[in-house]
Formats: C-alpha cells, structure tokens, sequence
C-alpha cells in the first residue's frame, strides 16, 4: 500500500494590474492569512518575496501561486516566481469568470481571494499525491 501525505501548502492569489498587484494569502482551510498590494517594480518584487517566504516559513508549509493577468503585466514578476521554485498557475480570465458565475457568494469577495481559493478548491478535487512521485497532477489552470 502507497502512503500519501498532505503538506501543508499556502495558496496565492496575485490579482495583476499595469501599476500595482493585489496579492492575497490562504492556508489549506481556504482562511486569507494576509492581504496586500505590491508595486510593479523591483523594490515591489522583493517585497512580496519578503512576505512570501516569511509567512511560508511561519506555516512551514509549501507555496503555489495562482496569477491573473493580460496584456503582458504578468511578466517580469511570473518569471521571478518560477526561478525561485513555486509553483505557478496561469489563470484563464474567461474560466475565472466562469467560477463567479457557479459560485456567486464568491464573486462578492475581492479577486485575489478568488484566486488562492480556486487553487484550494482545484487542490480538494485533486487525489493526493504519492510522496514517491515527482508527478505534477493535471489542474483545471494551466501551469507555466
């Protein structure tokens, strides 16, 4: 018989804007531990890395991060998650409007908090894991 373990694991929702990002943190219960906003810029970059790995190493716990962006605005900051190792989903806008539309009290919260639970929520209708495998599962977002 195959063991399987559930890590704790924080989920991210990074709500992209052409100035600045609004970013919210959850634990695996779906409760926002922390919300903010960070600047398109270096110094709001190593900010929300700042944060990041302060609340992960308090929870010691793993990060997957979910973004929703266009245009371009994404980048450099999607590219700086994935050189530093977390996981890293694209979220589709259409697919997220479509979340609002199944799930309504949902669509009443802010879009960052949209976004770290549809990662929860993609998480809880995912098996888990054998702690053998370096098998990522397939996810309804698309992964970088």
């Amino acid at each position: 018989m195959t063991a399987y373990i559930t890590p704790k694991e924080l989920k991210v929702g990074i709500d992209v804007g052409s100035l600045n990002h609004a970013v919210a943190i959850s634990d695996d219960d779906g409760n926002i531990l922390k919300e903010f906003e960070i600047t398109h810029t270096s110094k709001g970059f190593a900010s929300f890395f700042k944060i990041i790995e302060k609340v992960s190493h308090s929870y010691h716990a793993t990060v997957s991060i979910a973004m929703e962006g266009y245009n371009g605005w994404a980048r450099p900051l999607d590219g700086l998650i994935q050189e530093r190792g977390y996981k890293l989903y694209n979220v589709n806008n259409v697919k997220l409007a479509r979340f609002k539309e199944i799930f309504p009290g949902a669509a009443k919260t802010v879009p960052t908090r949209l976004l770290s639970n549809s990662l929860r929520a993609m998480a809880c209708s995912l098996p888990p894991e054998p702690t053998t495998s370096t098998f990522t599962s397939p996810s309804v977002m698309s992964s970088y």
